[in-house]
């Protein structure tokens, strides 16, 4: 994964990286499965496709993981895998790889409450995208 841990004392976390947005944004996405369950064991069964839209970067982050933390809590859908379409500072398409969670085949390592602003930070090199990310546990 394309992620490592940050301390954080009440919550969880992290600093995700990619060679593009479109390489950092599946990350992300990846990573916070990761933390909420054994995702890499997940059998991709269902495609979807959602837009989101942001003021920014971060903002447009932030409302990304929202919507597959949406996903999850409300439609208990795992993200498996991630395709970014298409993808600038305001709006991102993507299509998604679910599988409705099923207790006897995943286990919930974290229950994420929120996708939060604090420490949220989005930035690039000449050679890499990399965002500092924090959720509400």
């Amino acid at each position: 994964m394309h992620y490592r841990f940050i301390d954080h004392t009440a919550d969880i976390g992290i600093i995700v990286s990619g060679k593009n947005p479109q390489a950092l944004f599946r990350h992300a996405a990846l990573a916070m499965f990761d933390i909420i369950s054994n995702a890499r064991n997940c059998l991709p069964c269902q495609s979807e496709t959602i837009r989101v839209e942001g003021e920014g970067n971060a903002d447009l982050l932030i409302n990304w993981l929202r919507e597959l933390l949406y996903i999850w809590s409300v439609r208990e859908r795992l993200v498996v895998d991630v395709d970014i379409v298409d993808i600038d500072e305001h709006h991102l398409e993507a299509v998604l790889q679910l599988e409705p969670f099923q207790p006897k085949r995943h286990q919930i390592q974290n229950e994420i409450k929120a996708v939060t602003y604090h420490l949220l930070e989005v930035r690039h090199s000449h050679e890499n995208w990399e965002a500092t990310i924090v959720f509400d546990v």
